[in-house]
């Protein structure tokens, strides 16, 4: 098991990849917000862990599962861990990734019937999106030209390559 890396929240836009050491031409995956229940983070881990070392997923934030967000970061090479930044320095930061991560379950009928922060912060920093298929994210994702929807009833969730994003476009 390797020591997981803490990355300072004070990186800009231009050296995110460099301080994470990720490529630019590796596809970088980006969760920001509270680690808690019914968020999908089990299952993105879940899936990041099957896919190639090319396509890599930061968690930035904090909460009960953080233990978990560590631990997978500790094991695999391409999950990663940076602590929460404050919202002046969201965007500047998720602008150095490609796509933004929001998979809850769908149990919560706020997660049905809501568009979470998170999504409109990935939109504003010009992120593609893969978000679950709850009834509002997957309204979002119709009229989001860079979302994709992706069931998260099914276990284990999908990463296959028709779910995947590639540089500068979706397969």
């Amino acid at each position: 098991m390797r020591d997981a890396s803490i990355i300072p929240a004070s990186i800009d836009e231009i050296r995110l990849r460099e301080t994470l050491g990720i490529s630019e031409d590796a596809v970088l995956y980006m969760y920001c917000g509270s680690f808690g229940k019914g968020r999908g983070l089990n299952e993105v881990i879940q899936a990041f862990s099957k896919l190639p070392d090319d396509f890599h997923i930061a968690f930035v934030g904090f909460g009960l599962l953080e233990p978990d967000v560590v631990a997978a970061a500790s094991r695999y090479p391409n999950i990663l861990f940076h602590p929460a930044v404050s919202q002046a320095e969201l965007i500047t930061l998720l602008r150095g990734a490609d796509v933004g991560v929001f998979l809850p379950d769908g149990a919560s009928a706020s997660y049905q019937n809501s568009r979470p922060n998170s999504v409109f912060e990935y939109s504003a920093a010009g992120l593609g999106l893969l978000v679950s298929d709850a009834k509002e994210l997957k309204r979002f994702a119709s009229e989001y030209p860079l979302a994709k929807s992706v069931p998260t009833s099914a276990k284990p969730l999908s990463l296959g390559p028709r779910n995947r994003f590639t540089k500068g476009r979706r397969l």
